[in-house]
């Protein structure tokens, strides 16, 4: 079994998660009335890693896991490029 320091961030607007070198393994999201979108980039305008749709539901809420073992790696760092007004994010990463 792999080893790594698992983190935790809250994101209400697009930016910087961290800025090394990470690998996101869930995020859970609080959101809004209507449909939302969440994307991030390997750091401030690299490639695009992942996007996720949020459903509509006032006050809904959810969780996308990853894996703990594996996860999205991002390489220079996690950056949410892309967040709907509204939601609300704690994103579980490792670094």
């Amino acid at each position: 079994m792999a080893e790594f320091d698992q983190r935790n961030a809250r994101v209400t607007a697009t930016g910087a998660v961290t800025n090394q070198r990470s690998r996101i393994h869930s995020i859970t999201w609080t959101g809004i009335a209507g449909v939302g979108t969440i994307t991030f980039t390997d750091g401030n305008g690299g490639s695009q890693i992942c996007t996720f749709d949020t459903p509509a539901g006032a006050g809904g809420s959810g969780q996308f896991f990853i894996g703990e073992q594996s996860g999205f790696l991002f390489r220079t760092g996690i950056f949410c490029s892309v967040i709907t007004a509204g939601i609300f994010l704690s994103v579980q990463y490792s670094a």
